[in-house]
């Protein structure tokens, strides 16, 4: 299959740059124009981790149900300006404001300090007129009366006014103090206080959308709401120059999410492509062939967003998926792309001598004879033709190990889960088909460019470095070395490093898996400040680190003695109720002094309410408890998750190498590896080393990712150098020799993989996404781990002890392999 794939690549090489051309327009049309439709960035979505059928989902569900709302913080103002002390310019401007978003329709309620103290105060000076017209009423009859004394006996009614004027005054100071006393207690109440910053130098505009808005028209309604709030920032920061505002809403956290998706992509790849440049040339000594992985990298990465965007018109896709989607593309396009490159260049540099070239291609004239050229084309048919065959067979392998693995997410009841199981299969696949088809024909295309030694050769420094890593290695050398040196001491290094990867994997048993969408949200957006104010300086608006929905109204018996069993049971806490929808269930919230909302003592919080006992059924929900139940997903997917990959692993391996032995060890290692990089992880982000701020667990996602996508890289490399040591073994070569020449001639690549896959993992650390950072020093690690201590010393020692059990398999196995293993 491989070897009609590599000779009809080589004999039409520009068809296959045509198609793949008209596929990458197609793609970055789509990405960034949507064809006239949603370009990619505006259809992605970013949302709580919600887990259908579960408490938190339900809880979550039922409290979306309403238009949606949009929180305006205006904060910094100046004391002269705070509304409630007399008409201020801010309290006229937020009136306006209101007034303005009533007459646009999509708003059913704006409730805002200033709007409320207004309110109050209206409504009492109008009591207050009523009844001091009603007590002049009252006092009307008796003054008539004085006035008719006052006719008859003037000194009598001069007596009787001066009584009267005193009643009356004390009449009127004892009205008006009781009405102060009742505009003070109504603008003391915590529900107006509540929408005044503790500090006492800001307030918030609560702007409610109507319920009846459809999504396309709520989006709209949101837009021109924000557009409003806008020119109230201009208009309150015309008043004075100090004061700031923060607008806050879903949709407004999700679009800072996802801008900040594109920041950190721009900057890993800014990051990570020019250091992956810089290496490949030092391994294949040009520009030219250096730039061939990236070309497939980038055109991997053009066509896999344009998938993204055509998954988006189908289902919500959530924006973390193009990160980690652009960090496996790449890396991975990037190996596979060198893995070509390198076996092209050992082929031609064995071809190029039986022509009479040197096989450095040092001495091909730049005029050739027509002869010559027909034997060069020749020759660079028949590597390309044997690259196509043997790499591609390989990076074959590889790819569909990874995507194997990578598919066991799907089995996950979480959505942003097999999102990226979706677009990550597809996107190895791409990986994998641009190695084969797109490298293999530019190759072609370039011809006789690529055979000369590159003029970056010339550089006495870059010489010297590319010819002691680059990838022109021969059968003996530095790895063959070690391979030996593994040879003579299996016993104490299988121990020595087995027992560092144990050490290594300690920090996984107390593993605390986090999901909580607030940290998500740059902390220095507009939103994410918006948070930030809120939780510190609105303690009534602070989102309840628990909310109960109880399916009784709030006023139900059951529902009030839920609510006092609470209260029971947490002293401490702040407990709102509020109806729900058309007022047949509540919403109870729980405001706990707690530092951590989703801490583990969260956690124990949230197991401990839905145990108990109540009258009333209820749902507990909020950011604790939809990580608990995201968590408790993960926990029942993960065996069968586990069980897929382990099962099409062992196949795969089987197919390749006929053995029962190999993909097992390559399993058992492997496994080994992955715990290791996990534990080797969460130490690092936990403690805080390596410059990063100490969290108190990795992110649910990354673990998850880590699993499936760390054990696929893993095999990544298991495949490369078992193809090589597989080829030695069916020539004839001992075990040992066979091990010492596959290390020799894949370990460079290897490394030379390892160390461009680490930079594109590392260039990702650099984004400000917590979650972005633990999946690139996750699968950095990894990698790192597995080229090096599994790939250079477990392997190698392993594959020693076992000898020629390496390559045993039952007959019927063997007879099974000979019909269906996939060969050349």
């Amino acid at each position: 299959m491989f070897t009609s794939l590599g000779r009809s690549i080589s004999h039409r090489p520009r068809t296959t740059i045509v198609g793949w051309l008209i596929l990458i327009i197609v793609a970055l049309t789509a990405t960034f124009t949507g064809f006239g439709g949603k370009p990619l960035f505006d259809a992605l979505e970013s949302g709580n981790p919600v887990i259908p059928g579960t408490e938190s989902a339900e809880v979550y569900d039922r409290t979306q149900e309403d238009g949606g709302s949009v929180l305006f913080v205006v904060d910094q103002i100046p004391e002269d300006q705070i509304p409630g002390s007399g008409s201020t310019d801010v309290e006229s401007s937020i009136l306006e404001l209101a007034s303005r978003l009533d007459e646009t329709g999509v708003v059913s309620e704006v409730t805002s300090y200033p709007g409320v103290v207004s309110a109050i105060t209206a409504s009492v000076e109008s009591e207050r007129e009523s009844a001091l017209t009603e007590l002049e009423e009252q006092f009307a009859q008796t003054q008539a009366e004085i006035d008719a004394l006052s006719q008859v006996d003037p000194d009598a009614g001069m007596v009787a006014q001066a009584e009267l004027d005193a009643q009356r005054e004390a009449a009127i100071s004892a009205l008006n103090a009781g009405v102060d006393e009742e505009l003070d207690t109504l603008l003391s109440s915590s529900d107006v206080k509540g929408l005044l910053s503790s500090e006492g130098d800001g307030f918030v505009v609560l702007v409610q959308l109507k319920d009846s808005l459809d999504a396309g028209a709520g989006t709209s309604a949101h837009d021109i709401v924000v557009s409003e709030l806008e020119r109230a920032t201009a208009e309150l920061q015309g008043i004075d120059a100090g004061i700031e505002t923060f607008s806050q809403s879903v949709i407004l956290a999700t679009d800072a999410i996802i801008d900040q998706v594109q920041v950190d992509l721009v900057t890993g790849e800014s990051v990570g492509l020019p250091i992956a440049l810089f290496i490949m040339i030092i391994v294949f000594g040009g520009l030219l062939a250096a730039g061939l992985p990236l070309i497939g990298a980038l055109s991997t990465i053009a066509v896999g967003m344009g998938a993204i965007w055509l998954l988006a018109q189908a289902t919500a896709v959530d924006s973390f998926v193009l990160n980690i989607i652009s960090i496996i593309g790449l890396g991975l396009s990037i190996d596979y792309g060198l893995l070509i490159v390198s076996r092209y260049r050992e082929e031609i540099q064995e071809l190029l001598p039986t022509i009479g070239f040197e096989a450095d291609g040092s001495d091909i004239p730049k005029s050739l004879s027509d002869q010559q050229e027909a034997e060069l084309k020749r020759v660079q048919m028949s590597a390309v033709e044997t690259t196509v065959a043997t790499a591609g067979r390989t990076v074959f392998f590889s790819a569909l190990t990874i995507a194997v693995s990578i598919a066991a997410l799907l089995v996950m009841d979480a959505q942003i889960l097999q999102m990226i199981a979706l677009g990550g299969v597809f996107t190895v696949l791409l990986a994998v088909i641009a190695s084969i088809s797109l490298i293999p024909s530019l190759i072609m295309a370039l011809g006789n460019r690529l055979l000369r030694p590159s003029v970056l050769t010339r550089v006495p420094l870059l010489r010297g470095v590319a010819k002691g890593v680059g990838d022109s290695a021969t059968d003996h050398g530095f790895f063959s070395r070690l391979a030996r040196l593994v040879h003579n001491r299996p016993w104490p290094i299988l121990i020595a490093v087995t027992a560092l990867l144990l050490v290594m994997t300690i920090p996984v048993s107390g593993m605390h898996l986090r999901s909580s969408y607030d940290e998500y949200v740059p902390v220095d957006s507009e939103v994410g400040q918006g948070i930030d104010i809120i939780d510190n300086e609105y303690p009534s608006l602070r989102t309840p680190e628990v909310q109960i929905l109880a399916d009784a109204p709030a006023s139900d018996t059951e529902a009030s003695a839920l609510v006092s069993a609470l209260e029971d049971a947490y002293p401490d806490a702040l407990i709102t109720v509020s109806p729900v929808g058309d007022g047949a269930q509540s919403l109870i919230g729980i405001d706990l002094p707690i530092d951590d909302p989703v801490g583990p003592e969260m956690e124990g919080i949230v197991s401990d309410i839905r145990a108990m006992d109540s009258d009333v059924e209820f749902w507990v929900g909020g950011s604790a408890a939809l990580q608990v139940d995201f968590n408790d997903s993960l926990a029942r997917g993960l065996p069968l998750a586990l069980t897929i990959i382990v099962i099409a692993v062992f196949v795969l391996l089987f197919l390749m190498t006929g053995s029962l032995m190999v993909p097992l060890k390559a399993i058992l290692l492997n496994g080994l590896s992955l715990l290791a990089s996990l534990g080797l992880t969460i130490w690092i982000f936990e403690n805080g080393y390596l410059g990063f701020n100490p969290v108190a667990g990795l992110e649910a996602y990354v673990v998850a990712i880590a699993l499936a996508f760390g054990f696929g890289l893993a095999m990544d490399y298991e495949v490369f150098l078992l193809a090589r040591i597989k080829e030695y073994w069916d020539a004839g070569y001992s075990n040992d020799e066979a091990v010492e020449r596959g290390l020799q001639r894949s370990g460079r690549i290897i490394t030379s993989a390892a160390a461009i896959i680490i930079a594109v993992f590392v260039g990702f650390v650099f984004g400000d996404l917590i979650m972005i950072k633990q999946i690139g020093v996750a699968l950095a690690i990894i990698v790192a781990l597995d080229a090096t201590l599994v790939r250079m010393l477990l392997v190698p020692a392993t594959m020693t002890l076992l000898g020629r059990w390496n390559w045993w398999a039952p007959k019927p196995l063997v007879k099974l392999h000979e019909r269906f293993g996939i060969k050349h």
